[in-house]
């Protein structure tokens, strides 16, 4: 069988800086296939030291020369009572250009407009992905009234549903159904099928998600094999394989977030396990110095993707969890 050793974005994108910044440990729901379902369930729940994150970005501002692209995320980011400051502060940072969040939606819709226009006041580059989890949510109807709601206020929304291919039932197939036809300002952008859980066997779903993926950026890379040969090919194409093409490459445990000690909050987003214990001493103060090596280390050729390709949301990598 012939091997992948290298693959490319089609589509020339340049990889940001991009720092993930845990806000809390705590969510309302408890999905089997969370990519943090361990740290989700640490208790008492750990909550991010607005303060903490302030000094970070006041030294980061000082002595970095690159501008950072900023996730959101958790456990669900708005549990975090001090969510609006942290993200008052980001968006206060000469070097942040971008804020993004990962939602499950069930935060007041309020807590969302208020985010945006935080963002949007001073001058950044704001997205909300909102996550429906087919097991925890069973409303689509209010689900897409508050989406489109918040699109109408000028908050920038996408939609994605989670898929599990293995548990694809009536409901779940009527409830894609319904986002699909209800969705008048294009805010579905992907069905998430479930890390490792192989192919969908479902037709219309597949379809759906083909649709999806043709009309997002990055939804492609050109492989190159072992015998010189390449190839173009989709990643939903890839996280349907009954194997992971990708298996020794760096990327192959991006998504495997349970590895992540729930004492780091701050961590760029290609990391290895081996790297994931260097973390937790980034915590411990915030001196001019430790960010300074924070930043050599963000820039070290150890978290240089071997893809070319910052697409986690492809979910193309960490197969066959089971």
């Amino acid at each position: 069988m012939k091997q992948i050793i290298y693959a490319e974005s089609v589509d020339n994108i340049s990889t940001p800086n991009f720092l993930c910044i845990y806000t809390t440990t705590r969510c309302q729901f408890n999905c089997y296939y969370c990519n943090s379902k361990n740290v989700v369930r640490t208790n008492p729940p750990k909550y991010l030291d607005a303060n903490k994150l302030q000094k970070f970005v006041d030294i980061y501002d000082k002595v970095a020369d690159d501008y950072l692209y900023i996730e959101l995320t958790g456990g669900e980011p708005t549990y975090t009572n001090s969510i609006l400051d942290v993200v008052n502060i980001l968006a206060h940072s000469e070097k942040i250009k971008y804020i993004s969040m990962v939602t499950n939606g069930q935060a007041d819709v309020d807590t969302y407009k208020n985010i945006a226009k935080i963002c949007k006041d001073n001058n950044k580059s704001n997205e909300i992905f909102f996550s429906y989890h087919f097991n925890s949510v069973n409303d689509p109807n209010t689900f897409s009234d508050k989406l489109n709601n918040m699109y109408e206020d000028d908050v920038n929304c996408i939609l994605r549903i989670m898929i599990d291919p293995f548990n694809i039932t009536e409901e779940i197939r009527s409830t894609v159904e319904y986002f699909v036809n209800n969705d008048k300002y294009h805010l579905l952008r992907e069905l998430g099928y479930i890390t490792g859980h192989g192919f969908c066997n479902d037709t219309y779903i597949d379809n759906i998600k083909k649709q999806l993926d043709d009309k997002v950026i990055g939804r492609y890379i050109r492989v190159t094999y072992d015998d010189g040969s390449t190839e173009i090919l989709s990643t939903g194409y890839i996280q349907s394989l009954d194997y992971n093409p990708f298996k020794g490459m760096y990327c192959e445990s991006m998504y495997k977030r349970h590895g992540l000690t729930s004492d780091c909050d701050l961590y760029p987003r290609c990391y290895s396990p081996n790297q994931t214990r260097l973390l937790p001493k980034f915590r411990k103060c915030f001196s001019e110095s430790m960010v300074k090596d924070y930043i050599a280390f963000i820039k070290s050729n150890y978290v240089r993707c071997e893809l070319n390709k910052c697409e986690c949301r492809s979910g193309i990598v960490s197969k066959k969890w089971r």
